[in-house]
């Protein structure tokens, strides 16, 4: 896998206990699927990703991340002709601790803290359940996910490895 080839961008997971906050996203890849948080990295965030993350958190479920930890570095293979979209590097992160309380949002409704042994990758991106299941179990992830025009998860030709340091 290329270092950092796409758009870059984030997703972040708000964790408490055994816990994981899931919304259903309304706009954009998955919309209508349960997902975490997080969007592309823009000119007012001055090419920092952990401002980007913050950011979009904000935005979409109204809570400040104030503890966090990359967990994963995600490539994906989109079949969308917005080349923005079609090809993103994704920065993903655990947030523990926060400022404010999880609200929806126009990008993100109905919010539900799920246990993580019950996150329900059915009613995800279909690839989710392949490297978000293994992300959500520790240690630091990199991935890179491909998906034919129909939205069908092409595990043949998707890569996931465990390493060291992001």
């Amino acid at each position: 896998m290329s270092e950092h080839e796409g758009t870059p961008s984030t997703l972040a997971f708000l964790i408490h206990d055994d816990e994981v906050l899931l919304g259903i996203k309304q706009k954009k890849v998955g919309a209508g699927l349960y997902n975490g948080y997080g969007g592309k990295v823009e000119e007012q965030d001055g090419g920092d990703i952990e401002k980007t993350m913050v950011r979009e958190t904000e935005e979409e479920i109204a809570v400040t991340p104030t503890e966090y930890q990359k967990i994963a570095e995600v490539q994906f293979h989109n079949p969308l002709d917005d080349a923005r979209l079609g090809k993103m590097y994704v920065h993903v992160y655990l947030v523990t601790e926060w400022q404010g309380e999880p609200t929806d949002s126009d990008e993100m409704r109905g919010l539900e803290w799920f246990k993580r042994n019950e996150v329900p990758y059915g009613s995800m991106l279909k690839s989710d359940a392949w490297w978000l299941e293994k992300v959500l179990g520790g240690g630091t992830w990199k991935a890179s996910v491909k998906y034919d025009k129909d939205w069908n998860f092409i595990e043949s030709e998707s890569t996931i490895e465990q390493v060291e340091k992001l």
